[in-house]
């Protein structure tokens, strides 16, 4: 996790912070199943999704999202487990294997964030 969050820092702004972190997989396309793992972070300005290079995956992805083009950003309880849904510019996305228990306070923060 250590490096995957060095690789995030290069990518931040000189006055950005990292806020809150979860580690999870980022499922682009809501209607397959190819679920990519990484860690996923929230700043000041967007959040950031690092995607580690694996056995699957040979190349390292960085998707970042502004909180201007998100619509809404939820968060889902079933017996599978923790999942957030997004929905960015006319786009779904879903952030799903939470592994740590930090799930609400991402959300939150991020929902605060983004309606300033």
């Amino acid at each position: 996790m250590q490096k995957s969050l060095g690789k995030i820092k290069e990518q931040l702004d000189s006055t950005e912070n990292i806020l809150c972190t979860l580690q999870c997989s980022f499922d682009q396309y809501v209607n397959r199943n190819c679920a990519r793992p990484g860690i996923l972070v929230a700043t000041e300005q967007r959040m950031i999704f690092y995607g580690t290079p694996s056995m699957n995956f040979k190349n390292e992805i960085v998707e970042e999202f502004l909180y201007e083009g998100i619509s809404s950003l939820t968060l889902k309880k079933n017996i599978f487990g923790i999942r957030i849904r997004m929905q960015y510019n006319d786009e779904f996305f879903k952030f799903n294997k939470i592994t740590n228990a930090d799930a609400t306070t991402f959300v939150e923060t991020v929902n605060t964030l983004r309606k300033k």
